[in-house]
């Protein structure tokens, strides 16, 4: 057979840099990722740095090159553990105890709580440092840098005077002294070692920042204004400087010196080609939005093309806070028309989308977010928009999982745990709702919302006493907060203090607030007393003040639901039906009450409607399944939870329902089982799906596992009737009639409804 001369050399030269890869070192690896590293190719030099961990996990330098690569990329969060290894691996390389003291310092002064482990390492690195030799600059410098951490200048300022002996003068040396001097009082001295360091340092431009909060702080104005014209005099082509003189004159409310200062900036395009850019942002920050706005129009007219886009999206940050969405989403269709590619322009536009309300805008958002997320599956800022796209849903189990992997990855993420702790509280989770606020105030001890979430979940956990003390404490902080005045009246109603709750509620309406939450707490008032007439006929008066408020109206439906006046509440349903006539949840509600009625033709009527009008929502096709199964149509039941299951493959109750309906009629029972296991993952300790599992069991004849099942259950939930007819059922198999009977006595005792208490009386007679 004939070679191709040029194949055969294109062989043996792959052959040759594979054999080449395969003999490298772990060293060698390093040497070629240093090499991209130098070159700022930072990616390509992680690459090699991690083949040389795979050639040997033990080797200390190429984790030491990660921790330097993420900091060279301001990621110290991420550059901490890599450090950390190193150091342990290599117990002697001062070089990189040296780094990782440096990050630890650094990760301490950022953290208002000052992590005690964290804290503990960076003290024993210092004395490790020191321990090799007493005089070490750095060793010293960490030393005090954590004395003055601690606010004890007395300790620190000898520690940094003698760091200062060893290499004098350096400035990330000076800067800390300098703060220990001002600490301990030391003023004149603390002044005269900074000013030299910026007479030999005149590009030092945060000792610049430490006289000037100095001077601000005891009150030396004109010093301030002196010391940042002396900074942007040392820094005449740094924009930060700059406004940061234009910050102080807006500050001391001198508007000549500021704009002279922002059109030096504006006229010298050489200097700042920003300048448009840095004074929107500056005008933006003092929410003087028209005047931002100028200047990223401008900005727009006379940018290069590769920068329009910046000044565009600040433009679409302006309308945002102005409240202009309309004008905000028109720029960001001109964004993505010129570069449809634009990622941040692309979540932008789905967060408008989101923003627009309605179940179509949260699916086209949704879609747009996760077509972003497949290349980023781990930022959380999509997956927290996700979260939020699922919630406007109606998902709240699909928006807990996106919120739990924000929480996963951003342990300090204050938001997430917010939903997190709000779908516990709809979800009639208080004891998780607890636990996530507390987890809000562990990092933000101030956080009034969080307190209040906290207040909230004490309440509906039943924990009166501790949510009144807690709530007592801010009405004293905020006497006047109506949301705070609303939480009393709640509370007063939960502890049937209906007179002291309506008090509330009264002068709250008295204030002339638009507010409806006053009136929702004097009807739960009245309500929970069984005063339903006097609700009724309360909400009747509101609605001839205002008879085309659509919260008086459903207030007023959801309480005649109660009182059992369907015909009252179908009335109003009906009325704000046919003014929203797109509503899928007016028609399902009006569905529940035919339900309630007797009507199951009725119900299914509009609940067909509603499946018209919206083809892809799951939950007028659940509520169908439910009343086909409460009808005995099992087949139809079966059918519409599969199709409930086709649109939301993770609903946990559509999968519970058709797993018993598959046990209860002869279905599949291993079928049954795959779907009730996967609906108590989603759901742990479900009581209904935790019995449907027994059912299961029981119809597979695992008798034994399904009387434990439904044994725990009865004693959780002892007043439930199905529960004990299932115990007694599973007893009866097992030849244990007199249980059987005392379970089935139990049931009929508590009136059960006649679907069970049918069931219920068969068995009673046959254990007879």
């Amino acid at each position: 057979m004939r070679v191709n001369p040029v194949s055969l050399i294109g062989i043996v030269v792959a052959s040759a840099l594979t054999g080449a890869g395969c003999s490298r070192s772990a060293h060698d690896f390093v040497e070629i990722g240093n090499k991209f590293s130098d070159a700022r190719k930072h990616a390509d030099a992680l690459i090699q740095y991690q083949k040389a961990i795979q050639k040997d996990p033990n080797f200390g330098e190429a984790y030491y090159r990660i921790g330097l690569l993420e900091i060279a990329q301001n990621h110290g969060i991420e550059g901490y553990t890599p450090l950390l290894r190193a150091v342990q691996l290599m117990p002697d390389n001062d070089e990189a105890k040296i780094r990782l003291a440096d990050l630890s310092l650094a990760l301490l002064v950022v953290n208002p709580r000052h992590p005690k482990p964290l804290y503990e390492q960076t003290e024993k690195l210092a004395d490790q440092i020191l321990e090799k030799n007493g005089r070490s600059f750095d060793g010293l410098r960490v030393k005090a840098s954590l004395r003055l951490l601690d606010r004890k200048p007395q300790e620190a300022i000898p520690l940094f005077e003698k760091a200062n002996q060893a290499e004098p003068m350096r400035p990330d040396l000076v800067e800390g002294w300098v703060q220990a001097l001002f600490l301990d009082n030391q003023i004149d001295e603390g002044e005269r070692l900074a000013l030299k360091i910026i007479a030999k340092e005149k590009t030092f431009r945060t000792m610049y920042d430490v006289l000037y909060r100095q001077y601000m702080g005891s009150n030396r104005p004109a010093d301030a204004e002196n010391i940042l014209r002396l900074k942007v005099a040392n820094n005449p082509t740094d924009a930060s400087s700059f406004i940061q003189l234009a910050r102080h004159y807006a500050f001391t409310k001198n508007t000549g010196a500021m704009n002279s200062i922002l059109q030096r900036m504006l006229n010298d395009s050489k200097d700042f080609p920003d300048g448009r850019l840095d004074v929107g942002n500056f005008y933006s920050d003092l929410s003087q939005l028209d005047q931002a706005a100028e200047q990223f129009y401008e900005g727009i007219r006379s940018a290069a093309p590769s920068k329009k886009a910046v000044y565009q999206k600040r433009i679409v940050d302006t309308l945002l806070a102005q409240g202009k969405t309309g004008e905000a989403r028109n720029m960001v269709d001109l964004i993505l028309k010129a570069n449809p590619k634009d990622d941040e322009a692309r979540r932008i536009h789905a967060i408008l989308v989101l923003d627009a309300g309605g179940s179509e805008n949260a699916a086209a958002a949704l879609t747009e977010l996760k077509a972003l997320a497949a290349d980023r599956a781990n930022d959380p800022r999509l997956i927290s928009l996700m979260g939020q796209a699922q919630l406007a849903l109606g998902h709240p189990d699909e928006a807990w999982n996106e919120f739990q992997r924000v929480v996963a990855l951003r342990k300090d993420d204050l938001p997430s745990r917010f939903f997190l702790a709000t779908i516990s509280l709809n979800q009639k989770k208080p004891d998780a709702a607890q636990r996530y606020a507390d987890e809000i105030l562990a990092l933000d001890a101030g956080n009034a919302s969080a307190k209040f979430l906290r207040i909230n979940a004490l309440i509906a956990e039943g924990l009166y006493s501790r949510a009144r003390t807690e709530l007592t404490i801010m009405l004293r902080q905020y006497p006047d907060s109506p949301d705070l005045q609303i939480e009393l009246g709640t509370l007063d109603v939960a502890e049937k203090k209906y007179e002291a709750a309506e008090t509330v509620f009264l002068k709250l309406r008295s204030s002339g607030s638009a507010d409806p939450r006053p009136l929702v707490g004097i009807v739960e008032s009245l309500s929970a007393r069984s005063q339903w007439d006097k609700a009724i006929e309360l909400l009747n008066a509101d609605l001839k003040k205002s008879p085309d408020s659509s919260a008086v109206r459903k207030l007023l439906a959801s309480t005649a639901v109660l009182a059992g006046k369907y015909d009252v509440a179908m009335s109003q349903y009906q009325f704000l039906a046919a003014k929203a006539p797109q509503s899928v949840d007016y028609l399902t509600r009006l569905a529940e009450l035919h339900r309630l009625k007797g009507d199951l033709n009725g119900a299914m009527a509009e609940l067909d409607r509603a499946t018209r009008l919206a083809p892809n929502d799951p939950d007028p096709v659940m509520q169908q399944g439910s009343i086909l199964q409460s009808a005995g149509r099992s087949a139809e039941a079966q059918a519409a939870y599969r199709r409930v299951l086709a649109l939301r493959p993770n609903n946990p109750f559509a999968m519970n329902n058709l797993a018993f309906l598959l046990a209860d009629t002869g279905g599949d029972l291993n079928e049954a089982q795959r779907l009730a296991q996967r609906a108590l993952a989603a759901v742990p300790g479900h009581p209904f799906i935790t019995d449907t599992m027994g059912w299961i069991y029981l119809k597979k004849g695992d008798r034994a596992s399904a009387a434990q099942i439904f044994s725990s259950l009865v004693r959780q939930q002892p007043g439930d009737p199905t529960f004990r007819y299932h115990y007694a059922l599973t007893l009866f198999g097992q030849g244990d009639k007199q249980q059987a009977q005392e379970q089935v006595a139990a049931a009929l005792k508590g009136r059960p409804d006649p679907a069970i208490e049918g069931r219920l009386k068969d068995l009673e007679s046959k254990i007879r």
